[in-house]
């Protein structure tokens, strides 16, 4: 399965990427990482622990549908080295989506 999103990196340059999909979790900081085939980048996205719940909840129906292909709408994503921090606000996403293609 693959996942399609638009992306932040650290300059601040927004980018299309479409990689394949290995899972999401959810980080006691504050953070879903999207877990992807890149070895030296993590994708994370800024979301509360209520808000993750409701798009794992979201992700879940939508793999039952079969799609090969995934979109990440809404919210912003971020591109980081691998296991680096990125300095977040404390203002979480509350509008992220998964959609079928």
């Amino acid at each position: 399965m693959y996942l399609s999103f638009t992306c932040v990196d650290v300059n601040g340059e927004i980018n299309r990427e479409i990689c394949s999909f290995q899972g999401i979790r959810f980080n006691i900081n504050g953070f879903a990482v999207l877990s992807t085939e890149h070895n030296v980048h993590d994708y994370i996205l800024p979301i509360d622990n209520e808000h993750y719940t409701v798009l794992i909840n979201n992700l879940e129906n939508l793999i039952k549908t079969g799609p090969s292909i995934i979109r990440l709408a809404k919210g912003k994503v971020y591109r980081v080295r691998k296991n680096a921090m990125l300095p977040l606000d404390d203002k979480k996403e509350r509008e992220y989506e998964f959609t079928g293609i």
